[in-house]
């Protein structure tokens, strides 16, 4: 483990590839889909520029960026989904159909469009 004043990288001495990760946890806040849209925004860009002097998004700063904690995101007000489906799907195995309906993956989807 390399270490510098703004960041770690991991040093693989075998074969001389540098690798830069970013651990991050966030407690977004659960006011609004919007509010914690924004945060996670924020925190990305401004970590970004903290932790490595440039002007960029912290997920496109490092070669690998984890973001864990507390999101806050729901089931999208948007969706048709009840709370009878969510469970279903849960108890059938099939969260993957629930996930569809995630505030923060609707949004990112909507983005990206």
């Amino acid at each position: 483990l390399v270490k510098d004043k703004k960041r770690e990288s991991v040093w693989d001495r075998s074969n001389g590839v540098s690798l830069q990760l970013c651990f991050v946890s966030v407690h977004l806040p659960a006011k609004s889909a919007k509010s914690r849209q924004e945060a996670f925004e924020t925190i990305c860009s401004r970590l970004g520029m903290m932790l490595t002097g440039q002007d960029c998004n912290l997920t496109e700063c490092f070669h690998h960026t984890v973001i864990s904690g507390d999101f806050n995101f729901r089931v999208s007000a948007e969706s048709s989904v009840d709370g009878m489906q969510a469970v279903e799907w849960l108890k059938t195995g099939r969260p993957d159909l629930l996930f569809e309906h995630d505030e923060f993956k609707v949004a990112t989807r909507a983005r990206s469009t």
